[in-house]
């Protein structure tokens, strides 16, 4: 079903104070220079027309009233997050916080948004309703974008483009937080980001900027969203309770999908179909590991990749194992760990990871945005009704773990080779406990 958004207007935001003279260079953290360039955190926030037509009491059309209710809003919270709509980095060493603006596009959808979420190729139709594709090298230059799509039916969808280089989720879901609560007219329960504090950790250097095409996958990718419902998360925590116990919601998916991905890439390489050694790799949010811990509002790339050992797939290997060792890597990472690492010897641990990224073994890396709070956007017509992001991503054995609406599932974007995927989906263990939405 082809719902391509028709673009009837584009504006530029800017604060609605302008930012002073002090503040207009920001020095970006050595985590942050660490980032390619061109990526982007891709976002779509979806709200029903039912939701839309309680809060304004009647069923007319209220699209002129939301665009303007976000568009002053959005002005009042740049006045706080001046870089965000600044010029985009310069020489990898700072952001020029020059009050350029946002940009913001206002598209009208012909078709529902039920059509649209019921899709099976949902994560294809994603990207016609951001501002442009975040992996697209042809992008125009920008640290954050909007688009505002409206649906036939009355529903809407919020569209995000925010540059990496700027910050993780976290950072991207305290902004969307205060943008919200500013649209509810609850600034006073804002609270002020920290935009400098990152340096102090993890000062900048002069170190060469990291293309974005080094790391693009050569090999044909395929993403598929696989849902895990907060019952089959119960039954598999249970299933695996009698050997650990008090295992995470990312470490219970992490360990099946983890499982099921090396077993079918054992069947796509090896005509024996026999198991290879592999390992995983967890994106770990660091603010509250550093000491004294540091406020979630904390602006940067406050995370590392933490990488678990060899698991090697010799005899009876059960799903218990790879839990233990997700287990391992998640929680690796703890207070001892980030305090060797702060300032420069966080190069020495990506240079050991690349080292051992390199040994020809394969590496599944999960990256989780549960705690981000995604769900809690209300701009003044309820929570989202879906909140998620954009297939085709550039790096196989990539998978990225989204909260479902009810809080107690969770949605996992999974990217693999195209034939590993196929056998992935076959595989029964998985079908158990998941069902696939793309």
């Amino acid at each position: 079903m082809a719902a391509k958004g028709e673009i009837v207007s584009i504006e530029t935001i800017k604060p609605s104070t302008p930012t002073h003279d002090h503040l207009r260079d920001l020095k970006l953290s050595l985590l942050d220079q660490l980032l390619p360039n061109q990526i982007y955190i891709p976002l779509l926030l979806c709200y029903s027309h039912h939701d839309i037509n309680n809060a304004f009491g009647g069923t007319s059309d209220h699209f002129s009233t939301i665009s303007q209710k976000l568009k002053t809003s959005l002005s009042q919270a740049l006045t706080l997050y001046y870089p965000y709509c600044g010029k985009p980095v310069k020489d990898n060493l700072s952001i020029e916080c020059n009050d350029t603006g946002v940009v913001f596009i206002e598209s009208k959808v012909n078709a529902k948004l039920s059509d649209i979420l019921n899709n099976p190729l949902l994560e294809l139709m994603v990207k016609d309703f951001l501002p442009f594709d975040p992996y697209n090298f042809d992008a125009p230059e920008a640290n954050l974008a909007v688009q505002l799509n409206q649906f036939s039916c009355g529903g809407i969808a919020i569209g995000v483009s925010f540059n990496h280089k700027l910050g993780d989720a976290i950072t991207l879901g305290c902004f969307l937080r205060a943008w919200s609560l500013l649209a509810r007219g609850q600034g006073s329960l804002m609270v002020a980001p920290q935009m400098e504090t990152s340096n102090l950790y993890f000062p900048p250097k002069n170190i060469e900027k990291i293309n974005f095409r080094d790391v693009i996958c050569k090999e044909e990718i395929v993403t598929k969203r696989f849902m895990f419902s907060g019952t089959n998360l119960s039954r598999l925590r249970d299933k695996l309770s009698s050997s650990i116990q008090n295992l995470s919601r990312v470490e219970t998916v992490t360990a099946l999908i983890w499982k099921s991905a090396l077993e079918a890439a054992a069947k796509t390489s090896s005509k024996e179909q026999i198991f290879h050694a592999s390992k995983v790799c967890h994106v770990v949010n660091i603010r509250g590991r550093v000491v004294p811990p540091l406020p979630e509002v904390t602006r940067g790339n406050l995370f590392v990749q933490s990488l678990s050992p060899k698991l090697e797939l010799k005899g009876e290997v059960g799903l218990h194992d790879f839990a233990e060792m997700a287990r391992k890597a998640v929680r690796s990472v703890d207070k001892d760990y980030v305090s060797k690492i702060i300032g420069d010897g966080i190069l020495e641990v990506i240079e050991e990871m690349i080292a051992n990224k390199e040994e020809g073994v394969p590496v599944y890396t999960f990256s989780s945005v549960i705690g981000m709070d995604c769900y809690e956007n209300d701009f003044g017509w309820g929570k989202p009704t879906w909140v998620g992001t954009v297939g085709g991503r550039p790096m196989k054995n990539a998978v990225i773990l989204f909260p479902t609406r009810d809080g107690k599932g969770t949605e996992a974007w999974i990217t693999l080779s195209k034939v590993d995927m196929v056998e992935f989906e076959r595989n029964p263990e998985l079908i158990h406990y998941t069902s696939v939405n793309c």
